[in-house]
């Protein structure tokens, strides 16, 4: 066992039913605590309660409560009013997630479906049952090297361990916890292993012979129009203009939270024209799989499945790297690609800040795009690779 201290406030933790558990007590000393952990654990080993003093009792009970278990002999006296009070129920990791996602600065924000992506693996790792008094820092590291043993990136750790932090957030302002156990972990550092890619089309083709029916319209996009994930996904079909070749993105669609104009590709019609000619009857998504919208993670799979033969494997995200690269080779306006991107422009002259770009201007700068330019090149900062493939199989060579 072991006493920790959150403010003024003291916490026993110790092990119990082969269960790592935390517990608050009313102690205001060192001293208190520790008669309380001893008392405490005497009860519960004997399974007798009635002769401890309220102190503990409120511990046990508390502790007792916070599990939904059952109250062992002795603890709940005759005269107690909590023989009649319904326990409340445990704060769940699940739970304050549900919060957060319900409170008014998450819900309905550009990057919810991102933070539900972070939920997911943070859900998948410490359990929804996981009560958030038994999360502290040295839960939160271990999380961090678990997931670096699934091989996520060190950025991608830090972004999910930001989102447990505002789940935290929320539930100071609701009174719920005192601390933010995040701000005691330090966050990974980023910049070894940073990742520059492109995707030549050869293996672009290859990809998407071997992709499931259902992915290949969202790989067509993702790496004919560089828009992100989530964008294409949520893609309705009303954002979807055929006739002037534009797609139309709310600032609510955005990351950036801004209005977005991306240009149809000649080679991209038909495969819109493919995810048109299928519609729910429950809502208007553009891209469905068994006439349900699909999900970050059957994309998440079937990315998976058609990159399986490449060492170093490519990130998803770096259909959006090799857009980027594919416009700039392809002698398209720099304005012109970032906006479609999304991207701001750092540095504006007089004429780009006060200038709009046309439909038709993205339309005539689409059709300069072309994609061959050169085979698949994933570099990264520790070492180069180059990935080939000959009859199906690739090879790597550290450059």
């Amino acid at each position: 066992m072991s006493i920790t201290t959150r403010g003024n406030v003291y916490y026993l933790r110790f092990r119990l039913f082969g269960q790592s558990l935390s517990v608050r007590t009313s102690a205001t000393r060192k001293k208190d605590a520790q008669a309380i952990e001893r008392d405490l654990l005497v009860a519960i080993k004997i399974g007798d309660c009635s002769w401890v003093d309220p102190p503990v009792r409120e511990t046990i009970i508390r502790l007792y409560d916070n599990r939904q278990w059952g109250y062992p002999h002795g603890l709940i006296l005759a005269d107690d009013k909590r023989k009649s009070v319904k326990p409340e129920p445990l704060l769940t990791l699940w739970r304050a997630i549900e919060l957060t996602f319900n409170h008014p600065g998450i819900k309905g924000t550009p990057k919810t479906d991102r933070y539900r992506d972070f939920a997911f693996h943070l859900v998948k790792k410490m359990g929804r049952n996981m009560s958030i008094e038994n999360i502290w820092a040295k839960e939160i590291r271990q999380y961090q090297v678990e997931r670096q043993n699934d091989s996520a990136s060190n950025s991608t750790i830090n972004k999910e361990v930001y989102f447990l932090s505002k789940v935290y957030g929320v539930l100071m302002e609701l009174k719920l916890v005192h601390e933010n156990p995040c701000k005691l972990v330090k966050s990974l550092s980023e910049r070894s292993g940073q990742i520059e890619a492109y995707i030549g089309y050869d293996d672009y083709c290859r990809m998407d012979h071997e992709a499931p029916h259902f992915f290949q319209p969202i790989l067509a996009t993702l790496y004919m129009t560089g828009m992100r994930r989530n964008e294409v996904l949520n893609l309705r079909r009303s954002d979807l203009h055929m006739d002037k070749r534009l797609i139309l993105l709310g600032s609510q669609a955005t990351k950036e939270g801004k209005r977005k104009r991306v240009p149809i590709h000649r080679d991209l019609f038909p495969h819109v024209e493919q995810a048109l000619s299928v519609q729910s009857l429950r809502d208007d998504h553009v891209l469905l799989r068994d006439g349900k919208p699909v999900t970050p993670d059957q994309v998440r799979k079937a990315w998976t499945k058609i990159t399986s033969g490449m060492v170093p494997r490519p990130r998803l995200h770096d259909l959006r790297h090799t857009f980027k690269t594919n416009c700039r080779r392809s002698g398209i306006d720099l304005e012109i690609r970032e906006s479609i991107l999304g991207h701001a422009l750092k540095v504006k002259d007089v004429s780009s800040r006060y200038g709009r770009i046309s439909n038709e201007e993205f339309v005539r700068a689409i059709d300069q795009l072309t994609f061959e330019h050169g085979e698949t090149e994933i570099v990264r900062e520790d070492a180069a690779y180059k990935t080939k493939c000959a009859q199906n199989v690739y090879k790597t060579q550290v450059g």
